[in-house]
């Protein structure tokens, strides 16, 4: 939303803004929970793979949290336009990285079992593919995370330390 719409109710904007801050907050987890899932795979790290599915709650606390928010929102506020796709865009996303974060869950259950019964060279071909998917992956959802923040954040420095990528790829 550009800086000079405001609404006539306060409140109403600290919500919108409490709402992106829970899909910023949301898609902070998620992305963690993503790199930890991949290196748990590539490095056969037991710890990465724990700290991926123990986030797991988290994530699916968060999507339950905003779901209540946005209908709450929706019932009080009655919200029209740009409001309105937002909020709706919100729930959404909620939707999609809670499943993301079940996958990341799922890949990081399945690398202990992998790191056990394969040895390295079997599958080191199939690791550089997913590898690079995984690196691209992970630089959209930062850029579409961005866009719930307000506009005046998207174009300078990130303001947060898990809204930069830390894989060894560049976003640009």
């Amino acid at each position: 939303m550009p800086e000079a719409v405001q609404h006539l109710v306060r409140s109403y904007e600290q919500e919108l803004a409490q709402l992106r801050g829970l899909i910023v907050q949301m898609g902070g987890i998620v992305e963690s929970q993503f790199e930890s899932a991949t290196k748990a795979v590539i490095d056969r790290d037991a710890e990465a793979a724990t700290k991926a599915v123990e986030a797991d709650p988290k994530v699916d606390a968060l999507e339950r949290d905003i779901e209540q928010f946005v209908i709450r929102l929706l019932a009080l506020r009655q919200p029209m336009a740009g409001d309105l796709r937002l909020i709706i865009g919100a729930l959404k996303a909620s939707d999609d990285l809670e499943r993301i974060g079940d996958y990341a869950a799922n890949v990081a259950k399945r690398s202990i079992v992998l790191a056990r019964h394969r040895r390295r060279s079997a599958w080191s071909a199939s690791l550089i593919w997913q590898t690079w998917c995984g690196r691209i992956c992970t630089e959209w959802s930062l850029r579409s995370m961005t866009l719930m923040l307000p506009w005046r954040l998207r174009s300078g420095v990130p303001t947060r330390p898990w809204m930069t990528c830390t894989m060894p790829c560049s976003a640009s």
